[in-house]
């Protein structure tokens, strides 16, 4: 999933796990050298999902942004492996978030590795009215003022707290 930040990408791995009561794990490639990584996907033959977040933030090609000569780090070789080589994970959904997609090496990006690409825009009007719905729901005359009076470039995280703030304010008068 890529989209600018704000945009839901963890939070819609997230409800998709719960609605489907599937286990989540979440990894941060930018702690991770080949050793350590490869054991911990190892350990996830179980099955689940697998959410590697900002990736374009460790990876910039097949750059590892983090990794220094001490502590080297995980290579790109480890990770694009680890997700179609001989000893690629199995029986796991893998989910991998970034906001900014030209930085992602080609190699990453191939059917087999990633198989689908999914751009998460700003929310339509109706995408704001379900928002809205959902967290306004003791209070329907505030709907449409809300939903009316959102900027198109409102990122969800950002419309979510201002109906999140409004219930709240409704709630404690």
């Amino acid at each position: 999933l890529y989209s600018s930040p704000g945009m839901g990408k963890s939070e819609l791995i997230y409800e998709i796990c719960k609605k489907l009561k599937l286990v989540l794990t979440r990894y941060d490639l930018a702690t991770f050298d080949n050793t350590e990584f490869s054991e911990r996907v190892e350990k996830m033959s179980y099955g689940g999902v697998l959410l590697i977040e900002d990736i374009d933030r460790v990876f910039e090609g097949t750059n590892n942004l983090h990794a220094s000569q001490q502590y080297g780090g995980l290579t790109f070789d480890c990770l694009i492996n680890t997700l179609s080589g001989i000893g690629a994970l199995k029986n796991c959904f893998v989910f991998v978030t970034c906001n900014d997609i030209s930085k992602l090496d080609p190699a990453l990006l191939r059917p087999g590795r990633i198989d689908e690409k999914v751009e998460l825009k700003a929310l339509s009007k109706g995408g704001k009215q379900f928002i809205a719905e959902r967290i306004l729901d003791n209070w329907p005359n505030l709907i449409d003022n809300i939903v009316r009076d959102a900027p198109e470039s409102e990122t969800v995280v950002d419309f979510e707290n201002r109906c999140v703030m409004l219930a709240n304010e409704q709630y404690w008068k």
